[in-house]
């Protein structure tokens, strides 16, 4: 085979395959949530602490427990709930989790509520380029992550859990997300998948949200009530798409080694 077409075939693949992807740049957020109960006339709050730097990762914690006094027993109640997002090269991670419960000892007679949420309502992104690249450059980001929730309450009770992940441009929403989980366990993919622009921002907003409650209940002793966790996890990706010329010089380097292996042949 001549070397020059060898050489021009593996130019034109490495241009088109190894191309590299520009990165998410975190501008302004809006997060919080937090932990609430009431028992009987009792009620007490948590807030979640925003422990993000000025820049780069996002950090949300809370966690908790406590006893609460209600007719002849009490009820034991506790609570944890998180969220991150990381950056990597031309990548984003996002994870987001929670869980509480509820435990009686004794003989407890009354009203209990309880809720726990996770809110990241507001991320801006920015897609800068790196060395390679320039402003308005055809990107495609995608999501690809899992869900998953447990919900166990005692028949007594009612309750909710709300999954729920969206991104927009401006008014426009690109993808989104949303899972009403019923009782027991489960899981589901979650798949986004939209086209970009370097240069251009768009907003993240995801959330878990969760509460149950116990009306003028004779509660069984020594019993657990509710056991309610969910998690959603997953890794934005931005992946260049291609100029028109690099398509050619793809085919072109293909066609040169088809041909290479016919003579071989």
């Amino acid at each position: 085979m001549n070397h020059h077409l060898f050489k021009t075939a593996l130019l034109a693949l490495s241009l088109t395959a190894g191309a590299q992807a520009a990165s998410f740049e975190r501008q302004t957020y809006q997060a919080g949530g937090g932990y609430s109960a009431s028992t009987g006339a009792a009620q007490l709050a948590a807030d979640l602490l925003d422990l993000s730097p000025a820049e780069g990762e996002l950090a949300l914690f809370g966690a908790g427990s406590y006893d609460s006094a209600l007719g002849a027993g009490q009820l034991a109640h506790a609570y944890a709930a998180d969220a991150f997002v990381s950056f990597g090269s031309g990548t984003a991670e996002l994870a987001l989790s929670l869980s509480h419960s509820l435990d009686v000892t004794g003989a407890a007679q009354g009203s209990h509520q309880q809720a726990l949420s996770v809110e990241l309502s507001a991320l801006r992104l920015k897609i800068v380029a790196d060395a390679s690249e320039v402003q308005g450059q055809a990107l495609r980001v995608s999501f690809a992550g899992l869900a998953s929730s447990l919900f166990e309450i005692a028949e007594s009770g009612s309750g909710y859990l709300g999954l729920g992940l969206s991104v927009q441009r401006g008014d426009t929403v690109l993808g989104e997300y949303l899972w009403d989980a019923r009782p027991g366990s489960e899981q589901q993919a979650v798949q986004l998948a939209f086209d970009a622009q370097i240069g251009e921002e768009i907003v993240v907003s995801s959330y878990l949200l969760s509460g149950a409650g116990f009306e003028a209940t004779n509660f069984p002793m020594d019993a657990s009530m509710l056991n309610m966790a969910a998690e959603l996890r997953g890794n934005f990706a931005i992946t260049p798409v291609p100029e028109p010329e690099s398509y050619a010089l793809l085919l072109s380097g293909l066609a040169v080694l088809a041909w290479a292996r016919r003579r071989r042949g």
